[in-house]
């Protein structure tokens, strides 16, 4: 998703990095109905190819690597439990390793 498109339809993301409040707001996209413009573009694929070289990481993306490291699994289905999924983002706020 491009950072216009993220500015036009998901106010208040454009601090995603740092302290757990982009794993905050993949929580909150996944609990969204599918008819959500905000969920529409997150689940949109491009049909362009991305450019050569090494691929930015997208927030969801550097996400995902942070769920990996706290050793979440199945974090689709515990991001559905807001108190489950508000548990697993209180705990990367205090992580230093994120």
């Amino acid at each position: 998703m491009s950072r216009e498109k993220t500015r036009l339809f998901c106010p208040g993301t454009s601090d995603l990095n740092g302290t757990g409040k982009g794993l905050n707001w993949l929580g909150n996209v996944e609990r969204m109905s599918n008819e959500r413009v905000a969920k529409t573009i997150y689940k949109w694929k491009p049909y362009a190819t991305r450019p050569k070289g090494r691929p930015r990481l997208r927030w969801e993306e550097d996400d995902r690597n942070d769920l990996r490291k706290m050793g979440v699994k199945n974090w689709k289905q515990r991001a559905q439990e807001r108190k489950q999924w508000n548990e697993i983002t209180a705990q990367a706020k205090t992580d230093k390793e994120l």
